[in-house]
């Protein structure tokens, strides 16, 4: 039986139609049953079990994790949306900051098929308006398969991204594909964290399509305690990775661009000593990342920042 299934695996891996139709069929089963059999705090109650081995409290919330569920819940105003929109973002940035430190826009559309290619620098990033990722770098455009970019982009306009983590802020998105100007081959990416309008520490991601590795400053660049992912593989303390030149500019926009919201993550990317946007994000990790070394007790310290 194993090697039937891996037999017609790899099938339809060889044929990008059929992957591309069979990943279709997989997103629409399963948003059908997110959509009409489950409600948002049973899914979430049910993700916070699968990921913490713990019950969800949504009536009393304490933790750094447990409100940002709660928080998935409560904000619908269509200024949440707007500020996800890796499109409208722009805007949002522009009018708080300036339009200066905005990557830049490469073209903007709602069809794959009509990306123009051959208007593009040689290196760019392609990425949907509406979601979280994935993007697609091209470092060689000469080299790129069309046919899957369009296959994939096609899949990521059809997908629903709020029901599966219920995260309300994405819906209310006219779905684009965005194209943006390639900062660098692998540029680190400074993720600072926001409570209440203020800047309270900064993650740092470096070697993302490397050796992605993960690290945790104060506002002074000291190195914290803690460490907060997905995967323990991307978790790391001890180095001490370079200041940004811009860090205090950074951090102050950081507070512009955060100010009336208890929680938002604003992040940034520095190039030859230039600051450039990165995105907005409500709810780092969508509520479901691990702290290390000691969940519980981060997990409690940092939801006491968290003003309800």
């Amino acid at each position: 039986m194993n090697k039937i299934k891996a037999f017609i695996k790899n099938i339809i891996k060889s044929n990008i139609s059929l992957e591309y139709v069979y990943l279709d069929l997989k997103r629409f089963l399963r948003e059908f049953y997110l959509k009409f059999f489950i409600s948002d705090a049973r899914l979430l109650k049910k993700l916070y079990q699968k990921n913490f081995k713990k019950e969800l409290n949504l009536n009393d919330p304490q933790t750094f994790n447990e409100k940002i569920q709660y928080l998935k819940l409560q904000q619908r105003a269509l200024i949440h949306s707007y500020m996800v929109d890796k499109f409208k973002a722009r805007d949002y940035v522009a009018k708080k900051i300036n339009n200066n430190i905005l990557i830049p826009l490469l073209w903007v559309g709602n069809d794959p098929k009509k990306i123009p290619y051959d208007q593009l620098p040689n290196k760019f990033i392609i990425k949907a308006n509406h979601n979280s990722g994935p993007v697609i770098i091209v470092k060689n455009k000469s080299t790129i398969n069309k046919k899957k970019i369009v296959k994939e982009l096609a899949l990521q306009l059809k997908t629903n991204y709020y029901l599966y983590n219920r995260e309300y802020v994405y819906t209310n998105i006219e779905k684009k594909i965005v194209v943006e100007e390639l900062l660098g081959d692998n540029i680190s990416d400074y993720k600072i964290f926001c409570f209440n309008g203020n800047p309270q520490f900064i993650q740092v991601d470096i070697d993302r399509h490397i050796k992605h590795k993960r690290y945790f400053y104060d506002l002074d660049w000291n190195p914290l305690d803690f460490n907060l992912a997905f995967s323990k593989n991307i978790v790391s303390f001890g180095k001490k990775v370079s200041k940004p030149h811009s860090l205090e500019t950074m951090i102050n926009y950081a507070k512009i661009l955060s100010e009336g919201f208890p929680l938002l993550r604003i992040d940034f990317y520095e190039v030859d000593n230039k600051i450039y946007f990165g995105e907005i994000t409500f709810y780092h990790g969508s509520g479901f990342e691990v702290f290390y070394p000691d969940h519980d007790k981060w997990d409690r310290i940092l939801g006491e920042k968290i003003s309800l």
